[in-house]
């Protein structure tokens, strides 16, 4: 593998890390509106 293909490589595995993370916290903010809607 070449140097930017290792770049690339671990890039793409920090691109997809952050992108679940975000999908998380979004899922849990959702949540968290629908708890406070409840109990309103």
């Amino acid at each position: 593998m070449t140097q930017v293909g290792r770049i690339a490589y671990y890039l793409g595995i920090s691109m997809n890390y952050f992108i679940s993370k975000i999908s998380c916290i979004i899922q849990m903010i959702d949540e968290w509106t629908c708890h406070l809607r409840l109990y309103q």
